[in-house]
């Protein structure tokens, strides 16, 4: 009976210490990693009125986005033309960190992270899932490729986003403009499932 109550305690002992050394490690990182808004750089150089301000900048190719809106400050990165753009929101009261998720034009992928304020991870989600897209963004842009000879990274001509149809579910609205044709674009919807195109059609403005 003594030897197996010293064995209990060597275990409970031991997860002790790893439990200790893991929450250090955590903190360790919490400290040194967590990532601040540029708040200096941004009311330096920002346009427009308190609440509603922007901030463009290029920097070797790429392009960075400074906005505020509500409680948070918004920053967007992406590549001079890429249509792939890394979001972030970060506390006002703190500037850290709140979210991290990547868009597509206006398409939310892959996974969304979000942090308190002390710099926690405390929610990662999904996006594809949450809409049900299982037909990816990568799998949409072969697609337009092959299908119909469309390049959906050309970001001079081609808008995105995702609209909600009660037959079909959640799809990829396509916008593809002309500008040798002003006044007319081209219009597509692709099933978010199963990549099935439920509409092509020229959608005019000119009445």
């Amino acid at each position: 009976m003594i030897s197996k109550l010293k064995y209990l305690s060597i275990i409970i002992l031991l997860n002790i210490v790893l439990a200790c050394n893991v929450l250090g490690n955590r903190q360790v990182k919490k400290n040194s990693d967590i990532e601040k808004f540029d708040l200096a750089e941004f009311e330096s150089k920002s346009i427009g009125i308190p609440s509603t301000r922007s901030l463009r900048m290029i920097k070797n190719d790429t392009i960075i986005e400074m906005s505020e809106t509500g409680d948070v400050f918004i920053k967007d990165t992406y590549q001079l033309n890429s249509p792939f753009i890394n979001s972030k929101s970060f506390y006002k009261d703190n500037l850290s960190l709140k979210a991290d998720w990547n868009r597509f034009y206006l398409v939310p992928y892959g996974i969304l992270k979000k942090y308190d304020k002390q710099g926690i991870l405390i929610e990662e989600k999904d996006l594809d899932a949450v809409e049900k897209r299982t037909f990816s963004i990568y799998q949409l842009i072969k697609k337009m490729n092959e299908d119909f000879n469309i390049d959906l990274t050309n970001t001079k001509r081609i808008g995105i986003s995702t609209t909600y149809h009660a037959i079909y579910g959640y799809c990829y609205m396509i916008n593809v403009f002309d500008y040798k044709a002003p006044g007319l674009h081209r219009q597509m919807m692709i099933d978010a499932k199963i990549g099935k195109t439920h509409l092509d059609e020229i959608i005019s403005f000119i009445k």
